[in-house]
């Protein structure tokens, strides 16, 4: 795909590092330690979307253009991971990868609130919020973070709006029923049923 010019490849200085993989007018990521898995994890979710929708997936967006910087961003405080829609489903996708280090009241609870604030003013625009979730450094597992963060999102009284899967069942089949939804904890939703 790199050689097809279908992917960028962002060759990284650290041999422990591997390579970052991008859409074409993709700028390079930020070299920042603390960030670089971050933004690996976003483009294992953009690799195994791609994957499972093959031309079905219609925009994968890594930041506002100018206008929707303004509008969305300094407006209401959004600033999702990434951005995504499906050619199967007629709304918009936000993506944000949780790796379990964000403070859930200081940090996910604020950002929830920004996208409702969104949602409020503009109700015809219809988004669900995916959040992958990831035990890494705080957690025993990855479970545990997504109990902890579905407790957000019920908390939020949203129904569907917000949902959460582990990272690993999400990249493993992202258009099949992954997704916990705050509604009922028992059964799991896919991206195409919401």
């Amino acid at each position: 795909m790199v050689r097809d010019k279908e992917i960028l490849v962002f060759r990284t200085r650290e041999q422990s590092f591997p390579n970052l993989y991008a859409l074409p007018g993709t700028r390079k990521p930020v070299n920042d330690r603390n960030l670089y898995g971050h933004e690996m994890d976003a483009a294992d979710c953009l690799v195994s979307l791609k994957r499972a929708a093959g031309t079905g997936l219609m925009r994968w967006q890594r930041q506002w253009e100018p206008e929707e910087r303004k509008f969305f961003g300094e407006r209401f405080g959004v600033w999702p991971d990434r951005v995504f829609e499906l050619e199967q489903s007629d709304q918009v996708f936000y993506l944000e990868v949780d790796r379990g280090t964000e403070d859930l009241d200081k940090q996910i609870w604020p950002k929830v609130q920004d996208y409702i604030k969104l949602s409020t003013a503009y109700p015809q625009e219809r988004f669900t919020v995916v959040f992958t979730a990831q035990g890494y450094r705080y957690h025993a597992d990855d479970l545990a973070r997504v109990a902890e963060l579905l407790g957000v999102m019920e908390k939020a009284k949203r129904g569907n709006q917000f949902v959460v899967a582990s990272h690993e069942e999400f990249l493993a089949d992202p258009l099949g029923p992954v997704l916990n939804s705050p509604l009922d904890r028992t059964t799991k939703l896919s991206l195409t049923a919401l």
